[in-house]
C-alpha cells in the first residue's frame, strides 16, 4: 500500500467581497503538497487515499481558524512521478456588513491562531528512511546518534463562557484522539493551558438591565510532532526504544544473566526478543513502543 508525505503551507490566503446585497462573504484556501512512494498514481486516487486517512479534511468540514468558512472543494495537480501540489479551498457564510468582530461580545469572537516552528534533537535508533543503525558485520545498535526533529507550533486562543477552570486539567498535557484542524489523531499534544477570569458588563437594553459576566480568555499551546521512517501518525508521541537488557530468558523459561563468550557476565546489555529471550549478536534488534500520553477529543473543549 503506497504512504503519503503531506506538507501544508504555513499561511492560508483569504479574500472578502461585498455584493449589491450590502452581504459580505469570502475565501480562502491552504496550499499543500503531496509526496508518495510509489511513482504514476492518479491524483484522484491520491486525494481520496489522503481523505480516507484523515491526512486530508473532507468537503463539509470548517476552516481551521473560522467557523464561517466551509471546505467547498480540493484541488491537486500532479507535477511529477511521486509529487503533487494542492489547495484546500474554503468559501464564508455571507452575512450582513454591519456584523463585524467589533459587534459581537468576546465570547463570540473566532479563535485566535499563532504559528511557530520548534527544533530540537532527539535520539535516534533508524535512519529518515526506517533503517536500524547498527554498526557493520556484528549488527550492534548504536546508541548516541541524535537527529533534529521539528514541530509544528500552535497557540490558540480563545475566549469562553461557563467553563470550570478546574476541568481543564483533563486536557492539558493530552494527545488527540480525533481530528483536529488539518492534523490526524495522535499527532497534537497540548502543553499546560492558561485560563484567564475577564469581566464583561453586557450593556442596557430595552428588555434587559446591564449585566457582569465573566468570561475566561483560555490559551492553549498545541505541538504538532512530525513522524518519519513510516511509522503511522498515531504513535508519533510514543516512545521508541530497543529491547535489550542485562538478563533474559533461557529455554527453561529462568530469568538468569547475560553472559559474553567467556561465560562471564556481560558488561554491556544484550538483544532480546518480543519474549525476553536473548537474539544472535547478527540479529536486527527488536523496538517496542510504549503510549506515554492520555488520548482525549480535542474538539470537546470548544476552542474551534
Amino acid at each position: 500500500m503506497p504512504t503519503f508525505d503531506v506538507r501544508f503551507a504555513p499561511a492560508s490566503n483569504q479574500s472578502t467581497d461585498l455584493d449589491d446585497e450590502g452581504f459580505v462573504g469570502g475565501r480562502a484556501s491552504i496550499d499543500f503538497n503531496v509526496t508518495s512512494d510509489t511513482p504514476g498514481i492518479e491524483a484522484l486516487t491520491v486525494r481520496q487515499a489522503l481523505q480516507a486517512n484523515g491526512q486530508l479534511p473532507r468537503e463539509g468540514s470548517t476552516h481551521p481558524t473560522s467557523q464561517l468558512a466551509v471546505l467547498r472543494s480540493i484541488s491537486l495537480r500532479q507535477r511529477g512521478p511521486i509529487y503533487y501540489e494542492g489547495s484546500i479551498n474554503y468559501r464564508a457564510v455571507r452575512r450582513p456588513a454591519d456584523e463585524g468582530d467589533e459587534t459581537q461580545f468576546p465570547w463570540q469572537q473566532p479563535a485566535r491562531f499563532a504559528f511557530r516552528s520548534l527544533t530540537s534533537e532527539v535520539p535516534i535508533d533508524e535512519d529518515a528512511d526506517g533503517n536500524a543503525i547498527v554498526n557493520p558485520g556484528t549488527m550492534e545498535p548504536v546508541d548516541g546518534v541524535t537527529r533534529p526533529i521539528t514541530d509544528f507550533g500552535i497557540q490558540i486562543s480563545k475566549n469562553l463562557l461557563n467553563i470550570n477552570p478546574i476541568g481543564i486539567q483533563q486536557f492539558a498535557n493530552k494527545v488527540n484522539s480525533d481530528q483536529f484542524l488539518l492534523f490526524p489523531p495522535g499527532t497534537c499534544k497540548t502543553g499546560d493551558i492558561i485560563a484567564d477570569p475577564q469581566a464583561f458588563t453586557i450593556p442596557e437594553t430595552d428588555v434587559q438591565p446591564a449585566q457582569n459576566v465573566t468570561y475566561y480568555s483560555l490559551v492553549v499551546p498545541v505541538i504538532v510532532r512530525d513522524v518519519f521512517g513510516g511509522r503511522p501518525p498515531e504513535t508519533a508521541w510514543y516512545h521508541r526504544r530497543k529491547l535489550q537488557g542485562f538478563y533474559h530468558l533461557d529455554d527453561d523459561g529462568k530469568v538468569v544473566r547475560a553472559l559474553d563468550d567467556e561465560m562471564q557476565p556481560t558488561s554491556t546489555p544484550v538483544l532480546l526478543d518480543m519474549d525476553g529471550k536473548r537474539l544472535a549478536p547478527d540479529a536486527d534488534p527488536v523496538f517496542v513502543e510504549t503510549k506515554r500520553h492520555q488520548l482525549v477529543a480535542f474538539g470537546s473543549l470548544g476552542i474551534l
